[in-house]
């Protein structure tokens, strides 16, 4: 390996945080003051439901530029980004430490085969999929120092971009 590069436990350099669930009672359909957007994972495919609660220390925020987890079903595994909110029971926050772990390269990681493959086999043990962090804790990520972290983004940036401008040129033709 690498000098600089470890092999870590993904819980020890990142934290995740379980979404809530407020009654549908406290649900509205239009923006209105004291309210927030409500988020489930419908909302990352479309905008057709658009929901808010009220804002509440119960609640459990996430910016924009957060990683969140689908945590059950059909979803288990799906990451999620690029919606600010109030996110719900069936939605993981992922808290990486920044001093350790780019966010770019951590979604690079959870959209991995290998912790893609790793998650379905933990999720699978149950009734309906689902997981905890618990179960996600001992998961071993591949961590180097972060300016390398930066170096590997840049490179699968560059590399989704030709693959989309290739797509987009095969479509045209």
């Amino acid at each position: 390996m690498k000098k600089g590069w470890e092999i870590k436990k993904l819980g020890e350099v990142c934290d995740f945080q379980g979404g809530s669930q407020p009654p549908k009672s406290n649900f509205i359909f239009e923006e209105k003051k004291g309210y927030v957007r409500f988020l489930q994972i419908r909302d990352f495919g479309a905008d057709k439901n658009i929901t808010y609660i009220p804002e509440s220390k119960k609640n459990r925020y996430c910016n924009e530029d957060d990683i969140l987890l689908g945590r059950y079903g059909a979803s288990v595994g799906k990451v999620l980004v690029n919606k600010a909110g109030a996110y719900n029971v069936a939605v993981m926050k992922t808290i990486p430490n920044e001093l350790l772990l780019n966010k770019k390269y951590l979604f690079s990681y959870l959209t991995s085969v290998d912790f893609q493959g790793r998650l379905s086999k933990v999720a699978s043990r149950s009734a309906q999929d689902g997981f905890s962090k618990d179960d996600i804790y001992d998961f071993p990520i591949l961590l180097p120092p972060l300016p390398e972290q930066q170096r590997i983004v840049a490179i699968l940036d560059e590399a989704f971009a030709a693959i989309a401008k290739a797509k987009a040129n095969a479509q045209q033709n």
